[in-house]
């Protein structure tokens, strides 16, 4: 039993923490506040999608932050978002899923998709099961 503590032991991979003596302002860390130009409007959602970016709704648009910035969000083809974004959801694929107030919609990082099908609907509440399946309850 000892020999496989030492074992354990040496083959341990060490393990760093953050230094107690140090105050939490010598840490290097960043606010965005409204004076930055944080973001227009109230917060309707966020998602973080497969790369790391946040998506961040508004009442005035969709916006991605990148670790920096806040940038408005348009679609690459031009089109116009609906007016309001009540939902996202970042899919297991890297995917995001936009609930709007005309529906639902699919950005899979090269195009947006719009599901016609769900148009004149309300998304506002969105998830993704076990099996990869995306749920959603519209409302006319």
């Amino acid at each position: 039993m000892t020999s496989c503590i030492l074992v354990f032991a040496l083959f341990c991979v060490t393990s760093s923490a953050l230094n107690p003596d140090w105050r939490i302002y010598q840490y290097g860390h960043r606010a965005w506040k409204i004076d930055d130009g944080l973001l227009p409007g109230s917060l309707n959602a966020v998602a973080q999608d497969g790369e790391g970016y946040l998506w961040v709704a508004t009442d005035q648009g969709l916006f991605r932050f990148d670790g920096v910035r806040f940038t408005p969000w348009t679609p690459p083809d031009g089109s116009q978002l609906p007016s309001m974004i009540f939902s996202l959801l970042a899919d297991r694929d890297g995917g995001v899923w936009i609930g709007t107030i005309d529906g639902l919609l699919h950005w899979d990082r090269h195009r947006l998709t719009r599901f016609k099908e769900h148009q004149h609907v309300s998304v506002q509440i969105m998830l993704q099961d076990a099996n990869g399946v995306v749920w959603f309850s519209p409302f006319k």
